[in-house]
Parts: structure tokens; C-alpha cells; sequence
């Protein structure tokens, strides 16, 4: 698969005349639809530009709006939406060599309190939890699953660790930023792909990720959903 933004942009095409708003704050970048739908993406600390993205897929700015642009417009039209937590989903203790690229709280300290150990890479946060980033294409190259944040989608390391990972390893592709469509799939260790919903109109999400809240905050207005192989 190619660049998934640049894919998508192939495949569905970008109409900024669909857009209604866009929110952008310190954490997320929100794109609503004139539909009414929501499609959020983590912006990592950087700054967005909050006015209607373009299709300019090198301007990382732009990458995030489109990333969150994609997502209202893809993931409300898939029928094969579930929703669960990925913890609850997925028994996880049945894998050799976990590894976590991205850092989840809340889903590390599930596996610690089952006792299931997990590698953890994340170079922009700083946790006593985290692993040395030296060991990380050791450890992926040798995971028996990966669980990969989305935002590797807007960042461009998507094809590089989907690719590193070797054969009979599965990835489970994690994060409000997610984009649920089949495609997402085209790399072959990719199992199920974890997003968000919202409600349609829900003014409260754009506003709190405006005021530069995270997931934390407007996790209580959104569904956690996958869709799978």
C-alpha cells in the first residue's frame, strides 16, 4: 500500500465544500462534516493550521486535517463497524514478544494488572515503562503482535513498521485517529483497525480539543469501534 493519505486522496478524493468546521488545539485536530460527522486526529505537538486542509501531503499541518477529513467521511458509512475496547476484544495472552509503538496509558496498565508483558517505543514521551528506542526495529522484527498507534498514518510511518514486522505477526492498528475502511488493510499482518464515532453535530468534541484537551476529555462523547480482517 501506498501512503494511506496519499491513497485515499487517490481513491475518495478531497471536497473541501463537505466541511463545516475544524477544530485544532494543542492534542487533536477535528474535521466536521456538513453531514454532521466527526473525524479527530492527534496532532503529537504540532501546530495546525485550523483553516480548510488542501491536498498538499507533505505539509504535516495538512496531513493531520486530511487524516481527520478521511475519518469523518469513511468511518460512518462502514457496516461492519464492532465496538469494543481493544483489551476486551483481544486475548492478548496468548502472544509472544508484545509490542506497543505508541504509548496508551490506560491499555498499559491493563496489561499490567493481567500480568502480560509488553515492549513499549514511544520517542515523545517520557515513562520509566517506555523502552530503550535503540531496541525497536529489534523488538518489532520480532514481535508476535504489534499494537501500532494510528497517528504512524499522518507521521509517515505507516509502511515502515507495517513492513518491518515479520510473517505470522499481527498488528492491531490503535487510536481515536483511525481510519475505518477495508483498505487500511492492504498490509497483510494488519487484524483489526480500532476508531472513533461521534455523535453527529456533538459541538462539545471540536470545543474541547479547541481548548486543547485529549482523548481523556472527550473519550465520554465517542465510541470505541473497529472493524476486522
Amino acid at each position: 500500500m501506498q501512503d494511506p493519505i496519499e491513497h485515499f486522496l487517490s481513491v475518495t478524493g478531497f471536497d473541501a465544500g463537505e466541511i463545516l468546521k475544524v477544530s485544532a488545539g494543542a492534542k487533536y485536530a477535528a474535521v466536521m462534516l456538513k453531514n454532521g460527522h466527526i473525524g479527530v486526529c492527534a496532532t503529537l505537538g504540532r501546530n495546525v493550521n485550523a483553516d480548510l486542509p488542501g491536498t498538499n501531503i507533505s505539509d504535516i499541518s495538512n496531513r493531520i486535517l486530511l487524516n481527520a477529513y478521511f475519518n469523518a467521511k469513511l468511518n460512518y458509512s462502514n457496516e461492519e463497524v464492532f465496538e469494543n475496547d481493544i483489551f476486551d476484544e483481544i486475548d492478548f495472552s496468548g502472544y509472544k514478544n508484545i509490542v506497543m509503538v505508541g504509548f496508551f496509558g490506560s491499555l498499559i496498565e491493563k496489561f499490567n494488572s493481567c500480568n502480560i508483558p509488553v515492549e513499549i517505543f514511544d520517542p515523545a514521551k517520557q515513562s520509566p515503562e517506555i523502552a530503550c528506542m535503540e531496541k525497536q526495529i529489534s523488538s518489532v522484527s520480532n514481535a508476535g503482535a504489534i499494537i501500532l498507534t494510528s497517528t504512524s498514518v499522518f507521521n509517515g510511518t505507516f509502511i515502515k513498521k507495517t513492513s518491518e514486522a515479520p510473517a505470522g505477526c499481527d498488528i492491531f492498528l490503535l487510536g481515536p485517529s483511525g481510519t475505518l475502511h477495508r483498505h487500511m488493510f492492504s498490509p497483510p499482518n494488519i487484524k483489526m483497525v480500532f476508531g472513533a464515532l461521534f455523535e453527529p453535530f456533538d459541538e462539545k468534541v471540536l470545543q474541547i480539543i479547541e481548548k486543547g484537551y485529549g482523548t481523556p476529555h472527550f473519550s465520554k462523547y465517542m465510541k470505541k469501534v473497529f472493524i476486522k480482517r
